[in-house]
């Protein structure tokens, strides 16, 4: 009935083994409640300020040019930046514009002092007259326009602070700064726009220029995502859909999900390594082909049930957990072994789970799964899901030794002490 059960329980747990997720991004094995963490996906959720971007070098600034325009094509592409997107487009026209409201505001009218001056005697007179103009702007207008509201509002609250501080200097200077204080910079701003002037490659700075330019004419090309990188998924569509067109692309997003596949291959190889070289070693030492397989199997059983539930559980492998499987093979070999070395020694299998054996195996099992246990309520998410990958691959390994391995012992083999009454009572 035991092995019945773990057939049909092994055959469910193949779906599900079959559809478990590989998480490469190390974004997700952070507190996603920490500040960086928030900051950092804000700036991934909207397109101008996404950190996950995809360069790409060319021979050229003509070369970029014509590969930012097939990448812009890709439906998972906002925009594709090269030196050139720095340049406006239509600058005649632009420029005309600007020469026009030059007339109007001339660029030297727009000259003040770095800072505002600080205010004079007589700025509280100056607020309370703006006070009356305010009032006489609400009645013209009446308070059942947008004008006439506000006019009256701003009366209001200046009537308040004049009432309140209308002689102290220094709350009429904070007042000053708090209403004032951008305009400096603003008009210089402003005054710097309407003296632009025609730009090329040779104006743009210096440090934009060596961005995307290197001194041997070589360019980059600079692939801004549309979707939310945060998402697996979504990187991995991004990824792909560009190295569709062009294979050399690199960055963070392609480093992150080409790396998980390395990652995540080359634990596939260590637990392959790991299965044949445990083999061949319990083979040297035990010296039977059937001791090997009744240990091995409920191995096999263990990381296939393992792999499902954490599937079941919504567990993902990561790059901190992923170290579980060869992890889960070591110790289960540790604990099988002692059970199939105390059956070669002539306890048959009634008598063996009545043994020190079981409980030997069951108590150090249990030690071990403790220590994992306290890893897995870790406030760190990547500490957490180490413990709790463990503690639940150590579970299902005890069971399967102490469950799966008595019933395959006694059901396909005999003890060798059985073996030997077999063998006398047939001479």
């Amino acid at each position: 009935y035991i092995l019945g059960a773990v057939t049909l329980l092994a055959l469910a747990s193949v779906p599900l083994a079959l559809r478990t997720s590989f998480d490469f991004n190390p974004l997700h094995m952070i507190d996603s409640h920490a500040e960086g963490v928030r900051v950092f996906e804000k700036l991934l959720a909207d397109p101008q300020t996404a950190p996950y971007r995809i360069d790409v070098l060319t021979p050229n600034i003509a070369a970029a040019q014509a590969l930012a325009t097939r990448a812009e094509q890709l439906p998972t592409v906002a925009q594709a930046l090269t030196v050139s997107s720095y340049i406006p487009k239509h600058q005649a026209e632009k420029l005309a514009i600007v020469q026009n409201l030059q007339i109007l505001v001339p660029p030297f009218s727009l000259l003040m002092p770095s800072s505002l001056q600080p205010p004079t005697s007589d700025t509280s007179t100056n607020l309370a007259d703006l006070v009356t103009k305010l009032r006489d702007l609400a009645q013209k207008e009446g308070e059942s326009t947008a004008d006439g509201r506000g006019a009256a509002t701003l009366a209001g609250h200046l009537e308040q602070f004049l009432a309140k501080d209308g002689a102290d200097r220094k709350a009429i200077e904070d007042l000053q700064t708090r209403v004032m204080g951008t305009l400096p910079g603003e008009l210089k701003r402003l005054g710097m726009a309407l003296s632009a002037a025609p730009v090329t490659l040779q104006t743009l700075p210096k440090s934009l220029r060596d961005r995307y330019v290197a001194a041997s004419g070589q360019a980059r090309v600079e692939i801004v995502p549309k979707a939310n990188l945060s998402k697996n998924r979504e990187m991995a569509i991004f990824v792909q859909s560009v190295l569709k067109v062009e294979p050399n692309a690199v960055g963070t997003p392609v480093m992150l999900v080409q790396g998980g596949e390395a990652v995540l291959g080359a634990f596939q190889e260590a637990t392959f390594i790991a299965l044949i070289s445990i083999s061949l070693l319990l083979l040297l030492a035990l010296r039977s082909y059937r001791d090997v397989l009744l240990i091995m199997i409920p191995l096999l059983l263990a990381a296939l049930f393992t792999v499902a539930a954490m599937r079941l559980f919504g567990l993902s492998f990561n790059l901190g957990n992923i170290i579980v499987l060869p992890l889960l093979i070591g110790l289960g070999v540790a604990f099988a072994i002692y059970i199939v070395v105390r059956w070669r020694n002539g306890v048959d299998v009634a008598h063996l789970l009545g043994t020190s054996t079981p409980m030997a195996v069951f108590f150090s099992g249990l030690t071990t799964l403790s220590a994992f246990g306290s890893m897995a309520v870790s406030r760190d998410p990547g500490m957490a899901s180490l413990g709790e990958a463990l503690s639940l691959a150590l579970a299902i390994v005890l069971l399967c030794i102490l469950i799966v391995l008595p019933a395959l012992l006694l059901l396909f083999t005999q003890s060798p002490r059985e073996e030997g009454i077999a063998q006398d009572e047939g001479s």
